[in-house]
């Protein structure tokens, strides 16, 4: 008799949820939204590119536009945490909403940022192979 097998037992691969707890999804909202954003945003990085060098994202700006999901994320992460010890606390469930805008900032964010440093780390390492082997 298997694990799963015995009456009471939460199996986690046999629980399929319920209205109290959730039901069992197979993606993560957040992380769904921060990669595809990151794709959209990459693509408008391609086609900007071409007509101009584009500036990355200054530090405080990526802060700004990362702390929208730090606190949603954290202040979510922080009552289960505390509910845990104390199981009087309320939990804080962010909404499907909540969760795709701060990735898409937090997206969005990290390819302003990241990507044109990418850009000029790439065009000097292509001028420096340039001279090396004297491609023209």
């Amino acid at each position: 008799m298997g694990v799963e097998n015995l009456p009471g037992y939460p199996w986690p691969s046999a629980f399929i949820g319920n209205a109290a707890v959730g039901y069992k999804i197979a993606l993560c909202q957040r992380d769904l939204a921060i990669y595809g954003t990151i794709l959209i945003a990459g693509l408008v990085f391609g086609v900007l590119r071409r007509f101009g060098k584009v500036r990355p994202l200054p530090l405080w700006a990526y802060a700004l536009l990362a702390l929208p999901m730090l606190v949603d994320g954290g202040s979510q992460w922080l009552s289960y945490l505390i509910s845990f010890f104390y199981a009087r606390f309320p939990t804080r469930e962010s909404t499907p909403f909540l969760r795709v805008l701060t990735g898409g900032l937090f997206g969005l964010g990290t390819v302003w940022l990241a990507y044109p440093h990418v850009q000029q780390a790439m065009e000097e390492f292509r001028e420096t192979l340039h001279q090396r082997f004297g491609w023209k």
